[in-house]
C-alpha cells in the first residue's frame, strides 16, 4: 500500500513537473492557430492586413515570440511598413499568460523616447485558457504631448477584451477616463468614458450582438463661443431571424443635456431602425462592394496625390455599376424607422415616430414609375407616422406646414391641437390618410 501511494506521489510529481513544457508546446500551437484564424477573418471580408510569427523561441517554462503586423494602407497613408510585437509567454497548468510590446518598432520607441520621455504607456497582458477563451487587458497610462501653444493629454483607461477559441464570440469592456486638448483654436475634453460590447460572427461580413459608447460629458470652447455635451450614448444593435434570412439593425442615440452658448436642448434620444434586411442579398452586396473598390484602392495607394475628385467619381461610376445589387436588397418586408425620437427643449417637447415597410419586392423601375403615378405608392408600402412639437416653435399658423400644398390635401402636413402642431399619417385599407382625412392618390 505504501509502495502503491509513493508511486502515484512520484508519477504526479513528475507529471507538474512536465506540464511547462508541455505548455510550451500547447502554447507555440495555440498561438499558430489564432493566427492563421485572425489572418482568415481579414481575408474573407477583402481586407489586406496581414500577420506574420517570424521568430518563435521556445522554451521549458516560458516562450518569446515576434509577430508583424502589414498593412498596405497603414503603409502609404500613415508611412507605418509594420507593426512588430514583441511578445514573452509564460506557461501555466492552466493556460498561457503574456505580456506585449511595441517597443521593436523604431518608429513607436522614438516616439515614446522623444514625446513621453521614454515611459511606454501601453501595457498588454493576454491569457490563452487551454480550454480556448482568450482574454486580453490593454492598459493605458496617462500621457502628455506638448509643444510651443499646443497641449494633447490622454488620460488613464482600461480595456478588457475575451474570444472563444474559434475567434467566432467577443466581448469587450473598457473605463477610460478621457482627452483634454488646448490649441490656439480652443479646447477640446472628453470626461470618463465606457465601452462595452457582446458580438458572436454570423459570417464575415455580419456579427450579430451589441456595442455602446457613452461619455459622462464633452466640452469644447473657442473664445467666448462655448460647447457642452453631457450623457451622450451611442448603442449599436444588430440581430439575425432564426432561419438566419433576415437581420435588423439599431442605433440608438441619446443624451441628457446640449448647451450651445445660451442656447440649451434639455434632453434626447430617439432609434433608427432597419428591420427584415434580406441577409444574402447583404452579403452579396458587401462582398461585391468590396472586390469593386480593390483596384481604386490600389490606384490611391499607388498614387497618394490622385485628384479626389477623380476618385470620387470612380466611386460614384463603382455604385452606379452596383444597382442591380442594391436592387436586391429592396425586398418585401423591409422596414425603416424612426422610432421614439424625444427632444426637449425649453419651449416643450418634440416626439417622432415614423415607419415605412415594403409590401413586396420593388425595382428602381417601380420607384421611377411611382413619380408619374403616385398611387403606386400604396400598393408598394405600409406608413404609419406621427409627430408632434411645440407651437411655439412655429413662426405663425400660416406656415407652410399648415397649409395643403399638394392637390387632395385637405390639411397641411401639420395640424394645430391645442398647443402643439401634430402630424400623422397613415396607409390604412389601401388608402392614405394624413391628419384623419384622406389623401386621394391617382
Amino acid at each position: 500500500m505504501k509502495k502503491g501511494l509513493i508511486t502515484i506521489l512520484i508519477l504526479a510529481v513528475a507529471f507538474l513537473a512536465v506540464i511547462p513544457w508541455l505548455g510550451g508546446m500547447i502554447t507555440e500551437s495555440t498561438i499558430q492557430e489564432q493566427v492563421a484564424k485572425t489572418n482568415q477573418i481579414y481575408s474573407d471580408i477583402g481586407q489586406r492586413t496581414n500577420i506574420e510569427i517570424v521568430e518563435y523561441n521556445r522554451g521549458f517554462g516560458a516562450s518569446t515570440f515576434l509577430m508583424k503586423l502589414t498593412d498596405p494602407i497603414l503603409a502609404k497613408f500613415f508611412g507605418i511598413q509594420e507593426i512588430l510585437i514583441d511578445s514573452e509567454a509564460k506557461h501555466g497548468i492552466t493556460g498561457i499568460d503574456t505580456t506585449s510590446s511595441l517597443q521593436k518598432n523604431s518608429w513607436y520607441k522614438d516616439f515614446i523616447d522623444s514625446k513621453l520621455g521614454g515611459k511606454d504607456p501601453l501595457h498588454t497582458h493576454t491569457r490563452y485558457s487551454y480550454l480556448g477563451n482568450v482574454t486580453s487587458d490593454v492598459q493605458l497610462d496617462e500621457c502628455s504631448l506638448a509643444s510651443d501653444r499646443n497641449t494633447f493629454t490622454i488620460k488613464a483607461g482600461n480595456f478588457t477584451s475575451t474570444a472563444d477559441k474559434e475567434l467566432t464570440n467577443f466581448t469587450i469592456k473598457g473605463d477610460w477616463k478621457g482627452l483634454e486638448a488646448a490649441f490656439d483654436e480652443g479646447t477640446i475634453q472628453l470626461g470618463p468614458s465606457t465601452l462595452k460590447g457582446d458580438m458572436k460572427l454570423f459570417s464575415p461580413y455580419i456579427w450579430k450582438g451589441s456595442m455602446e459608447f457613452a461619455a459622462q460629458e464633452l466640452q469644447a470652447g473657442q473664445e467666448a463661443e462655448t460647447f457642452t455635451l453631457t450623457g451622450p450614448r451611442i448603442e449599436v444593435k444588430s440581430d439575425i431571424s432564426k432561419d438566419g434570412a433576415t437581420m435588423s439593425v439599431e442605433e440608438k442615440i441619446s443624451f441628457d443635456q446640449l448647451q450651445i452658448e445660451e442656447e440649451k436642448v434639455e434632453s434626447f434620444s430617439g432609434s433608427v431602425i432597419i428591420k427584415n434586411i434580406n441577409v444574402k442579398a447583404y452579403e452579396e452586396f458587401i462582398k461585391a462592394y468590396s472586390k469593386a473598390m480593390e483596384p481604386i484602392i490600389d490606384t490611391m495607394l499607388d498614387d497618394p496625390e490622385k485628384d479626389p475628385q477623380i476618385a470620387g467619381e470612380e466611386v460614384a461610376a463603382t455604385m452606379l455599376g452596383m444597382l442591380p445589387l442594391v436592387e436586391k436588397l429592396l425586398s418585401k418586408d423591409l422596414e425603416i424607422r424612426l422610432s421614439n425620437i424625444h427632444l426637449t427643449l425649453p419651449e416643450g417637447e418634440i416626439k417622432a415616430d415614423v415607419r415605412l415597410q415594403l409590401l413586396e419586392d420593388v425595382t428602381l423601375t417601380q420607384f421611377i414609375s411611382m413619380s408619374q403615378k403616385p398611387g403606386m405608392f400604396l400598393d408598394i408600402f405600409s406608413l404609419a407616422s406621427d409627430i408632434s412639437f411645440p407651437k411655439a416653435l412655429a413662426e405663425d399658423n400660416d406656415s407652410s406646414l399648415f397649409q395643403p400644398l399638394l392637390p387632395g390635401m385637405q390639411t397641411g402636413f401639420f395640424v394645430i391641437k391645442d398647443d402643439k402642431a401634430v402630424h400623422t399619417a397613415e396607409i390604412r385599407d389601401g388608402k392614405l390618410y394624413l391628419n384623419d382625412k384622406e389623401v386621394p392618390l391617382q
